[in-house]
This record gives structure tokens, sequence and C-alpha cells, in this order.
């Protein structure tokens, strides 16, 4: 009967033990797990933000660019405007004082074709 009743204990405190540490193995597991999940995410997420961060500052990157870009071809635009303002207005001013020293002219030898005839 000792026999018997050693072996039942036994038997009791092996399932006991078994137990227990299923127990504790599930409870560890569960932690490592927790952490390991948590890293990921952790790894994740920084990921995340970076692409984000990245993506940002690409599009600010674009903007600034388009900017500057729309900036620098408005000066260089307005400086080949003046340039043309100031070739067409330096054609028209030849132009007009051609004309005006034609007539002057025109004016002078009628003036002079009429002195001579006069003498």
């Amino acid at each position: 009967m000792t026999a018997d009743l050693k072996e039942d204990m036994t038997a009791d405190l092996k399932e006991d033990m078994t137990a227990d540490l299923k127990e504790d193995m599930t409870a560890d597991l569960k932690e490592d797990t927790r952490a390991d999940l948590k890293e990921d995410m952790r790894t994740d997420l920084k990921e995340d933000t970076r692409a984000d961060l990245k993506e940002d500052m690409r599009a600010d990157l674009k903007e600034d660019t388009r900017t500057d870009l729309k900036e620098d071809m408005t000066a260089d635009l307005k400086e080949d405007m003046r340039a043309d303002l100031k070739e067409d207005t330096r054609a028209d001013l030849k132009e007009d004082m051609r004309a005006d020293l034609k007539e002057d002219t025109r004016a002078d030898l009628k003036e002079d074709m009429r002195a001579d005839l006069k003498e």
C-alpha cells in the first residue's frame, strides 16, 4: 500500500509540476511574444515614419524647387522682356529720328534751293 501511495503521490506531483511548468512556460512565451511584437511594431512604425517623412520631404523639396524655378523663370522672362522692349524702343526711336531728320533735311534743302534760285 505504501508503494501504491508513493506511486499515486509521485504521479499527482508529476501532474501538478507539469501543469505549473506549462503555465509558467505559457506566461513566459506570452511575455516574449508581446516583447517581440512590440519590437516589430516599433520597427514597422519607425520605417513607416521614415517613409512618410521622406515622402513629405520630397513633396516639400518639389514645391520649393517649383517655387524657385518659377521665380527664376519670372526673373528671366522679365529680363528678356525688358531687353526686347529696349530693342523695340530703340528701333522705333531710330525710325522716328530718321523720319525727323529726313523731314528737316528736306526742309533745309528746299530752303537752300530757294535761296539759290533767288540769287
